[in-house]
């Protein structure tokens, strides 16, 4: 005698299957949303990278000063990057030393330096680079 599924069955089965097809849906859905969220924050810290390279290898202009008449006046810069709107602040700080050996008293190094200090601020981030040159 043969057997065929009844309508019972049929129903059941179909409605497994749709089920199964719905959370895969939604975990396809959720990775989406994850891989368009991580793409947004790498393309923004791509274009930080970006702007702070440019910038230590004296690759964007002069820049403006904030006091015109101090030649030892920060820099600034602004602008947009790869579609994103940035404001640059360039200054000469004095830090400690990394040569200098905090145990050896007697170093030939002097125990600070003068470097650049690049703030990067781009939307509600901001960044810091500092550069020797």
């Amino acid at each position: 005698m043969r057997r065929a599924f009844t309508l019972i069955e049929a129903i059941i089965a179909i409605t497994m299957i749709a089920l199964v097809a719905g959370a895969c849906l939604q975990l396809r859905a959720e990775s989406l949303a994850r891989v368009r969220s991580l793409a947004g924050t790498g393309a923004e810290d791509l274009a930080a990278d970006q702007i702070l390279r440019l910038a230590a290898a004296d690759r964007l202009g002069p820049g403006r000063r904030l006091e015109p008449d101090d030649p030892q006046s920060p820099r600034v810069w602004t602008g947009e990057h790869a579609g994103r709107r940035y404001t640059l602040r360039k200054e000469a700080v004095v830090v400690p030393n990394p040569l200098r050996s905090a145990v050896d008293e007697d170093s030939v190094y002097p125990e600070s330096v003068v470097v650049w200090r690049y703030t990067l601020t781009m939307g509600d981030t901001v960044r810091e680079l500092e550069w020797t040159r």
